[in-house]
């Protein structure tokens, strides 16, 4: 993988690192760079930069073709959320005109 680069062609940097993480390191410089703790954190550091890079270029890319369909589906939800909305009047409207209609009837008995 990536080479510790010269002290000519590269910068020296002082920073702190979590003691868990920094263990981690150690477990991955022990096991990948035979203990080259700089090559390691380099090797790390790019792993990390070309995930962060690949997840941008995933996330950035959306065609017209994907704006256009989810202007369908939301549209399509709009429209069912209507059709739900007229259905569920309409389902309490029938229920209670039948019970309206029962208990005129039941009171028409109870007269007679």
């Amino acid at each position: 993988m990536a080479k510790t680069p010269s002290s000519s062609k590269s910068e020296s940097v002082t920073l702190r690192i979590p003691n868990e993480i920094f263990r981690r390191v150690l477990d991955y410089a022990t096991a990948n760079t035979k203990g080259n703790r700089s090559e390691a954190i380099v090797e790390l550091i790019e792993l990390g930069l070309a995930n962060a890079l690949s997840q941008q270029s995933t996330q950035s890319e959306v065609t017209l073709q994907d704006i256009i369909r989810h202007q369908q589906l939301s549209e399509t939800v709009t429209a069912l959320e209507n059709q739900v909305s007229q259905l569920t009047d309409l389902v309490q409207a029938t229920v209670l005109q039948r019970l309206t209609e029962v208990e005129t009837e039941l009171m028409g008995e109870s007269k007679a």
